[in-house]
């Protein structure tokens, strides 16, 4: 239980964030599209540092992992979703 519950809230940041980059893939070229997957991890860094200068103990350690689990996702969705963020990803053309 206490990895779940970070586990979950960094895929409900790392879902809206995906949520806006395949918005941002209909309208803009890939590298912008990106845009809010490197926010996301670059939120995940802040929730870092707040968890570990601002709030202290149980709960700093839990907000700490909320934003490990967060750019752990970021790399995970930039590293092995790399054809996601091409504008003919549903189709068959190249």
């Amino acid at each position: 239980m206490f990895f779940v519950i970070p586990f979950l809230f960094a895929s409900a940041i790392m879902v809206i964030a995906l949520l806006f980059s395949l918005i941002l893939k209909q309208f803009f070229h890939p590298p912008i599209a990106k845009i809010p997957v490197y926010m996301a991890i670059a939120a995940g860094a802040g929730i870092i540092y707040y968890g570990y200068k601002i709030l202290r103990g149980f709960e700093g350690a839990m907000f700490s992992l909320v934003g490990i689990f967060t750019i752990m996702e970021g790399w995970m969705i930039l590293s092995f979703l790399k054809g996601l963020f091409h504008k003919n990803f549903f189709t068959n053309e190249r």
